[in-house]
Protein backbone atom coordinates (compact mmCIF):
# COMPACT_ATOMS: atom_id res chain seq x y z
CA UNK A 1 0.00 0.00 0.00
CA UNK A 2 3.03 2.31 0.31
CA UNK A 3 3.29 4.96 -2.35
CA UNK A 4 5.93 4.51 -5.02
CA UNK A 5 6.78 7.59 -7.08
CA UNK A 6 8.21 5.52 -9.92
CA UNK A 7 4.98 3.55 -10.16
CA UNK A 8 2.78 6.63 -10.21
CA UNK A 9 4.95 8.19 -12.93
CA UNK A 10 4.55 5.06 -15.04
CA UNK A 11 0.79 5.17 -14.53
CA UNK A 12 0.85 8.69 -15.93
CA UNK A 13 -1.23 11.66 -14.98
CA UNK A 14 -4.50 10.32 -16.33
CA UNK A 15 -6.50 7.67 -14.50
CA UNK A 16 -4.44 7.88 -11.29
CA UNK A 17 -4.68 11.68 -11.09
CA UNK A 18 -8.34 11.61 -12.00
CA UNK A 19 -9.13 9.14 -9.21
CA UNK A 20 -7.05 10.78 -6.49
CA UNK A 21 -7.21 14.53 -7.16
CA UNK A 22 -9.05 16.01 -4.15
CA UNK A 23 -7.62 19.53 -4.14
CA UNK A 24 -10.04 22.44 -3.84
CA UNK A 25 -8.27 25.40 -5.37
CA UNK A 26 -7.25 27.93 -4.21
CA UNK A 27 -7.99 26.62 -0.68
CA UNK A 28 -5.21 24.79 1.14
CA UNK A 29 -5.95 21.21 2.12
CA UNK A 30 -7.06 20.99 5.77
CA UNK A 31 -5.04 18.83 8.15
CA UNK A 32 -8.13 16.88 9.20
CA UNK A 33 -8.33 15.25 5.75
CA UNK A 34 -4.64 14.25 5.54
CA UNK A 35 -5.28 10.57 6.28
CA UNK A 36 -8.04 10.40 3.67
CA UNK A 37 -5.76 12.01 1.07
CA UNK A 38 -3.01 9.50 1.81
CA UNK A 39 -5.37 6.50 1.74
CA UNK A 40 -6.89 7.67 -1.54
CA UNK A 41 -3.47 7.91 -3.17
CA UNK A 42 -2.37 4.54 -1.79
CA UNK A 43 -5.59 2.76 -2.74
CA UNK A 44 -5.74 4.60 -6.05
CA UNK A 45 -2.30 3.36 -7.01
CA UNK A 46 -3.32 -0.27 -6.38
CA UNK A 47 -6.66 0.25 -8.13
CA UNK A 48 -4.90 1.48 -11.27
CA UNK A 49 -2.96 -1.80 -11.32
CA UNK A 50 -6.01 -4.00 -10.61
CA UNK A 51 -7.15 -6.46 -13.25
CA UNK A 52 -10.07 -8.01 -11.34
CA UNK A 53 -13.16 -6.27 -9.91
CA UNK A 54 -11.96 -3.18 -11.77
CA UNK A 55 -15.27 -1.36 -12.27
CA UNK A 56 -16.28 -1.75 -8.64
CA UNK A 57 -12.88 -0.47 -7.48
CA UNK A 58 -12.86 2.50 -9.88
CA UNK A 59 -16.34 3.53 -8.76
CA UNK A 60 -15.41 3.14 -5.10
CA UNK A 61 -12.31 5.37 -5.36
CA UNK A 62 -14.04 7.99 -7.50
CA UNK A 63 -16.93 8.15 -5.02
CA UNK A 64 -14.47 8.42 -2.09
CA UNK A 65 -12.66 11.22 -3.95
CA UNK A 66 -15.92 13.15 -4.41
CA UNK A 67 -16.79 12.73 -0.73
CA UNK A 68 -13.33 13.97 0.25
CA UNK A 69 -13.84 17.08 -1.87
CA UNK A 70 -17.23 17.64 -0.25
CA UNK A 71 -15.62 17.36 3.20
CA UNK A 72 -13.01 19.96 2.30
CA UNK A 73 -15.69 22.31 1.02
CA UNK A 74 -17.61 21.93 4.29
CA UNK A 75 -14.45 22.59 6.33
CA UNK A 76 -13.76 25.70 4.28
CA UNK A 77 -17.37 26.77 4.74
CA UNK A 78 -17.16 26.39 8.53
CA UNK A 79 -14.08 28.59 8.65
CA UNK A 80 -15.67 31.27 6.48
CA UNK A 81 -19.09 31.54 8.24
CA UNK A 82 -18.26 30.62 11.82
CA UNK A 83 -18.58 34.24 12.90
CA UNK A 84 -21.43 35.39 10.65
CA UNK A 85 -23.60 32.25 10.77
CA UNK A 86 -22.65 29.97 13.67
CA UNK A 87 -25.66 27.67 13.17
CA UNK A 88 -24.70 26.92 9.57
CA UNK A 89 -21.11 26.40 10.66
CA UNK A 90 -22.21 23.98 13.41
CA UNK A 91 -24.34 21.98 10.99
CA UNK A 92 -21.47 21.65 8.49
CA UNK A 93 -19.07 20.77 11.31
CA UNK A 94 -21.33 17.98 12.55
CA UNK A 95 -21.64 16.56 9.02
CA UNK A 96 -17.97 16.42 8.16
CA UNK A 97 -16.92 15.15 11.58
CA UNK A 98 -19.24 12.17 11.00
CA UNK A 99 -18.08 11.66 7.44
CA UNK A 100 -14.31 11.72 8.03
CA UNK A 101 -13.98 8.62 10.29
CA UNK A 102 -16.57 6.69 8.25
CA UNK A 103 -14.72 7.38 5.00
CA UNK A 104 -11.39 6.46 6.59
CA UNK A 105 -12.87 3.14 7.75
CA UNK A 106 -14.14 2.25 4.27
CA UNK A 107 -10.82 3.16 2.64
CA UNK A 108 -8.94 1.03 5.14
CA UNK A 109 -11.26 -1.92 4.46
CA UNK A 110 -10.59 -1.79 0.74
CA UNK A 111 -6.88 -0.96 1.11
CA UNK A 112 -6.22 -4.32 2.76
CA UNK A 113 -7.58 -6.34 -0.16
CA UNK A 114 -7.03 -4.32 -3.33
CA UNK A 115 -3.38 -5.43 -3.90
CA UNK A 116 -4.70 -8.98 -4.32
CA UNK A 117 -6.85 -7.84 -7.24
CA UNK A 118 -3.78 -7.16 -9.40
CA UNK A 119 -3.94 -10.57 -11.09
CA UNK A 120 -1.39 -11.17 -13.85
CA UNK A 121 -3.75 -12.32 -16.61
CA UNK A 122 -0.83 -13.57 -18.72
CA UNK A 123 0.01 -16.22 -16.12
CA UNK A 124 -1.89 -19.41 -15.20
CA UNK A 125 -5.00 -19.08 -13.07
CA UNK A 126 -3.39 -21.03 -10.23
CA UNK A 127 0.23 -19.84 -9.88
CA UNK A 128 1.46 -22.87 -7.93
CA UNK A 129 0.89 -26.48 -8.81
CA UNK A 130 -1.95 -27.81 -6.63
CA UNK A 131 -1.51 -31.17 -4.94
CA UNK A 132 -5.15 -31.63 -3.96
CA UNK A 133 -8.45 -30.05 -4.88
CA UNK A 134 -8.64 -28.59 -1.35
CA UNK A 135 -6.06 -26.00 -2.41
CA UNK A 136 -8.74 -24.60 -4.71
CA UNK A 137 -10.75 -23.17 -1.81
CA UNK A 138 -8.42 -20.26 -1.03
CA UNK A 139 -8.49 -18.51 -4.45
CA UNK A 140 -12.26 -19.04 -4.66
CA UNK A 141 -12.81 -17.72 -1.13
CA UNK A 142 -10.47 -14.77 -1.74
CA UNK A 143 -12.31 -13.82 -4.93
CA UNK A 144 -15.74 -14.07 -3.32
CA UNK A 145 -14.75 -12.21 -0.13
CA UNK A 146 -13.01 -9.37 -2.01
CA UNK A 147 -16.01 -9.05 -4.29
CA UNK A 148 -18.34 -8.80 -1.28
CA UNK A 149 -16.20 -6.22 0.57
CA UNK A 150 -15.87 -3.99 -2.53
CA UNK A 151 -19.61 -4.13 -3.18
CA UNK A 152 -20.50 -3.43 0.46
CA UNK A 153 -17.99 -0.57 0.69
CA UNK A 154 -19.39 1.04 -2.45
CA UNK A 155 -22.93 0.77 -1.11
CA UNK A 156 -21.80 2.29 2.17
CA UNK A 157 -20.49 5.39 0.40
CA UNK A 158 -24.02 6.01 -0.87
CA UNK A 159 -25.53 5.59 2.61
CA UNK A 160 -25.61 7.85 5.69
CA UNK A 161 -23.66 9.92 6.54
CA UNK A 162 -22.65 10.39 2.89
CA UNK A 163 -26.05 10.68 1.15
CA UNK A 164 -26.37 14.39 1.91
CA UNK A 165 -23.65 15.34 -0.58
CA UNK A 166 -25.04 13.53 -3.62
CA UNK A 167 -27.82 11.52 -5.22
CA UNK A 168 -28.15 7.90 -4.07
CA UNK A 169 -27.41 5.34 -6.78
CA UNK A 170 -30.15 3.76 -8.84
CA UNK A 171 -31.21 0.25 -7.86
CA UNK A 172 -29.22 -1.33 -10.69
CA UNK A 173 -26.10 0.84 -10.66
CA UNK A 174 -23.93 -1.37 -8.44
CA UNK A 175 -25.33 -4.48 -10.13
CA UNK A 176 -24.07 -3.18 -13.49
CA UNK A 177 -20.55 -2.65 -12.12
CA UNK A 178 -20.34 -6.06 -10.49
CA UNK A 179 -21.79 -7.78 -13.57
CA UNK A 180 -18.94 -6.40 -15.65
CA UNK A 181 -16.37 -7.56 -13.10
CA UNK A 182 -17.88 -11.03 -12.64
CA UNK A 183 -18.13 -11.76 -16.35
CA UNK A 184 -14.59 -10.50 -16.95
CA UNK A 185 -13.26 -12.93 -14.33
CA UNK A 186 -15.33 -15.84 -15.70
CA UNK A 187 -14.00 -15.01 -19.16
CA UNK A 188 -10.44 -15.25 -17.84
CA UNK A 189 -11.16 -18.61 -16.18
CA UNK A 190 -12.59 -19.89 -19.47
CA UNK A 191 -9.55 -18.63 -21.37
CA UNK A 192 -7.21 -20.45 -18.96
CA UNK A 193 -9.05 -23.73 -19.61
CA UNK A 194 -9.33 -23.42 -23.38
CA UNK A 195 -5.69 -22.42 -23.93
CA UNK A 196 -4.10 -25.01 -21.63
CA UNK A 197 -1.62 -27.31 -23.35
CA UNK A 198 -3.74 -30.37 -22.45
CA UNK A 199 -6.63 -28.92 -24.49
CA UNK A 200 -4.60 -29.32 -27.68
CA UNK A 201 -4.85 -32.52 -29.68
CA UNK A 202 -7.51 -34.97 -30.80
CA UNK A 203 -7.37 -37.53 -27.99
CA UNK A 204 -10.23 -38.08 -25.56
CA UNK A 205 -8.93 -35.75 -22.82
CA UNK A 206 -8.23 -32.69 -25.06
CA UNK A 207 -11.65 -33.18 -26.65
CA UNK A 208 -13.32 -33.26 -23.21
CA UNK A 209 -11.47 -30.10 -22.10
CA UNK A 210 -12.45 -28.22 -25.27
CA UNK A 211 -16.06 -29.32 -24.88
CA UNK A 212 -16.04 -28.03 -21.32
CA UNK A 213 -14.52 -24.69 -22.42
CA UNK A 214 -17.15 -24.37 -25.17
CA UNK A 215 -19.90 -24.80 -22.56
CA UNK A 216 -18.36 -22.05 -20.45
CA UNK A 217 -18.37 -19.82 -23.55
CA UNK A 218 -22.09 -20.56 -24.03
CA UNK A 219 -22.70 -19.69 -20.36
CA UNK A 220 -20.84 -16.39 -20.82
CA UNK A 221 -22.92 -15.56 -23.87
CA UNK A 222 -26.14 -16.22 -21.96
CA UNK A 223 -25.01 -14.30 -18.88
CA UNK A 224 -24.19 -11.20 -20.92
CA UNK A 225 -27.86 -10.93 -21.90
CA UNK A 226 -29.16 -11.39 -18.35
CA UNK A 227 -30.26 -8.37 -16.33
CA UNK A 228 -30.40 -10.36 -13.11
CA UNK A 229 -27.40 -12.47 -12.13
CA UNK A 230 -28.01 -14.88 -9.27
CA UNK A 231 -25.24 -14.54 -6.70
CA UNK A 232 -25.39 -18.24 -5.83
CA UNK A 233 -25.44 -19.48 -9.42
CA UNK A 234 -22.67 -17.15 -10.59
CA UNK A 235 -20.34 -18.10 -7.73
CA UNK A 236 -21.05 -21.78 -8.42
CA UNK A 237 -20.19 -21.39 -12.13
CA UNK A 238 -16.93 -19.58 -11.42
CA UNK A 239 -16.06 -22.07 -8.68
CA UNK A 240 -16.62 -24.94 -11.11
CA UNK A 241 -14.32 -23.33 -13.67
CA UNK A 242 -11.54 -22.83 -11.14
CA UNK A 243 -12.03 -26.41 -9.92
CA UNK A 244 -11.72 -27.91 -13.39
CA UNK A 245 -8.67 -25.79 -14.17
CA UNK A 246 -7.08 -27.16 -10.99
CA UNK A 247 -7.89 -30.71 -12.12
CA UNK A 248 -6.25 -30.00 -15.49
CA UNK A 249 -3.16 -28.69 -13.70
CA UNK A 250 -2.98 -31.80 -11.51
CA UNK A 251 -3.22 -34.10 -14.54
CA UNK A 252 -0.49 -32.12 -16.26
CA UNK A 253 2.00 -32.07 -13.38
CA UNK A 254 1.44 -35.08 -11.11
CA UNK A 255 3.93 -37.94 -11.18
CA UNK A 256 1.37 -40.29 -9.67
CA UNK A 257 0.37 -42.47 -12.60
CA UNK A 258 -2.65 -43.91 -10.83
CA UNK A 259 -3.93 -40.46 -9.85
CA UNK A 260 -3.46 -39.23 -13.40
CA UNK A 261 -5.40 -42.21 -14.72
CA UNK A 262 -8.32 -41.62 -12.34
CA UNK A 263 -8.56 -37.89 -13.02
CA UNK A 264 -8.61 -38.56 -16.76
CA UNK A 265 -11.60 -40.90 -16.46
CA UNK A 266 -13.91 -39.87 -19.34
CA UNK A 267 -17.12 -40.71 -17.48
CA UNK A 268 -16.47 -40.31 -13.74
CA UNK A 269 -14.58 -37.01 -14.08
CA UNK A 270 -15.17 -35.31 -17.42
CA UNK A 271 -18.56 -36.73 -18.29
CA UNK A 272 -19.91 -35.88 -14.85
CA UNK A 273 -18.45 -32.36 -14.97
CA UNK A 274 -19.91 -31.80 -18.44
CA UNK A 275 -23.41 -32.86 -17.34
CA UNK A 276 -23.32 -30.56 -14.31
CA UNK A 277 -22.06 -27.67 -16.42
CA UNK A 278 -24.88 -28.32 -18.89
CA UNK A 279 -27.33 -27.96 -16.00
CA UNK A 280 -25.68 -24.65 -15.08
CA UNK A 281 -26.13 -23.48 -18.68
CA UNK A 282 -29.82 -24.45 -18.54
CA UNK A 283 -30.20 -22.47 -15.34
CA UNK A 284 -28.79 -19.23 -16.75
CA UNK A 285 -30.96 -19.60 -19.87
CA UNK A 286 -34.16 -19.79 -17.81
CA UNK A 287 -35.55 -17.61 -15.00
CA UNK A 288 -33.54 -18.31 -11.88
CA UNK A 289 -35.51 -20.11 -9.16
CA UNK A 290 -34.00 -17.75 -6.58
CA UNK A 291 -36.17 -14.97 -8.00
CA UNK A 292 -39.37 -16.78 -7.07
CA UNK A 293 -38.12 -18.75 -4.06
CA UNK A 294 -36.52 -16.73 -1.25
CA UNK A 295 -33.45 -18.32 0.30
CA UNK A 296 -35.06 -17.91 3.73
CA UNK A 297 -37.63 -20.61 3.03
CA UNK A 298 -35.05 -23.31 3.62
CA UNK A 299 -35.11 -24.70 0.07
CA UNK A 300 -31.98 -26.51 -1.02
CA UNK A 301 -30.14 -25.94 -4.28
CA UNK A 302 -29.87 -29.38 -5.84
CA UNK A 303 -27.42 -28.23 -8.52
CA UNK A 304 -25.08 -26.76 -5.93
CA UNK A 305 -25.32 -29.92 -3.81
CA UNK A 306 -24.53 -32.07 -6.85
CA UNK A 307 -21.46 -30.00 -7.66
CA UNK A 308 -20.21 -30.20 -4.08
CA UNK A 309 -20.64 -33.99 -4.26
CA UNK A 310 -18.50 -33.94 -7.40
CA UNK A 311 -15.83 -31.93 -5.60
CA UNK A 312 -15.94 -34.45 -2.77
CA UNK A 313 -15.29 -37.19 -5.35
CA UNK A 314 -12.34 -35.21 -6.73
CA UNK A 315 -11.01 -34.70 -3.23
CA UNK A 316 -11.23 -38.40 -2.44
CA UNK A 317 -9.58 -39.22 -5.76
CA UNK A 318 -6.70 -36.77 -5.42
CA UNK A 319 -5.88 -36.99 -1.71
CA UNK A 320 -3.08 -39.50 -1.09
CA UNK A 321 -0.93 -38.57 1.91
CA UNK A 322 0.18 -41.15 4.45
CA UNK A 323 2.71 -39.07 6.36
CA UNK A 324 0.44 -38.62 9.42
CA UNK A 325 -0.41 -42.34 9.44
CA UNK A 326 3.25 -43.35 9.34
CA UNK A 327 4.17 -40.92 12.09
CA UNK A 328 1.36 -42.28 14.26
CA UNK A 329 3.23 -45.58 14.38
CA UNK A 330 5.65 -44.04 16.86
CA UNK A 331 2.94 -44.09 19.51
CA UNK A 332 2.93 -47.90 19.40
CA UNK A 333 6.65 -48.20 20.08
CA UNK A 334 6.33 -47.29 23.75
CA UNK A 335 3.61 -49.93 24.18
CA UNK A 336 5.78 -52.73 22.91
CA UNK A 337 7.67 -55.08 25.25
CA UNK A 338 11.00 -53.46 25.97
CA UNK A 339 13.21 -55.95 24.12
CA UNK A 340 11.07 -55.43 20.95
CA UNK A 341 11.19 -51.63 21.01
CA UNK A 342 14.45 -51.38 19.06
CA UNK A 343 13.05 -53.56 16.26
CA UNK A 344 9.79 -51.60 16.23
CA UNK A 345 11.64 -48.27 16.05
CA UNK A 346 13.77 -49.60 13.18
CA UNK A 347 10.62 -50.69 11.32
CA UNK A 348 8.94 -47.29 11.75
CA UNK A 349 12.10 -45.52 10.56
CA UNK A 350 12.20 -47.79 7.51
CA UNK A 351 8.54 -46.97 6.70
CA UNK A 352 9.25 -43.23 6.93
CA UNK A 353 12.29 -43.56 4.68
CA UNK A 354 10.27 -45.55 2.16
CA UNK A 355 7.47 -42.99 2.26
CA UNK A 356 9.91 -40.16 1.66
CA UNK A 357 11.46 -42.06 -1.20
CA UNK A 358 8.07 -42.38 -2.86
CA UNK A 359 7.35 -38.64 -2.82
CA UNK A 360 9.27 -37.92 -6.01
CA UNK A 361 7.81 -40.75 -8.10
CA UNK A 362 4.93 -42.34 -6.26
CA UNK A 363 1.79 -44.01 -7.48
CA UNK A 364 -1.32 -44.49 -5.40
CA UNK A 365 -0.78 -48.25 -5.56
CA UNK A 366 2.76 -47.91 -4.18
CA UNK A 367 1.52 -45.84 -1.24
CA UNK A 368 -1.33 -48.21 -0.50
CA UNK A 369 1.15 -51.10 -0.41
CA UNK A 370 3.33 -49.13 2.01
CA UNK A 371 0.32 -48.52 4.24
CA UNK A 372 -0.50 -52.22 4.22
Amino acid sequence: MALDESTTSILGYSLYDELTNTSIQPTDDPASSDLIDFLLKAVGQDVCAATRNTQGLYRFVSRARDICKAIKIMIDRVESVVDSNPLEALEAFQKYTQMIPSLEDELLRVASLVPGEAIDLSKPLVPTTPTTVTELSKPVDDWRENRRVIRDALRQLYSPPFVADGVPPSANMITVFTKHDDLAWLSHVTHCISTHSLAQGEDELPTSIRRLAATYEDILTSLRTQVFLSEKTLVLIIRSGMTMFTVIGMIDTTKDRELKRRLKQPEDTWGRAQRLLGQMLDRVKTPDPEVQIPEANGSTDILQDNWMDFEAYLLETSHVNLVPKVIELWSYVSNMRRHYQAQEAALVSLCIDLERGLLDDATSRDVYQLEE
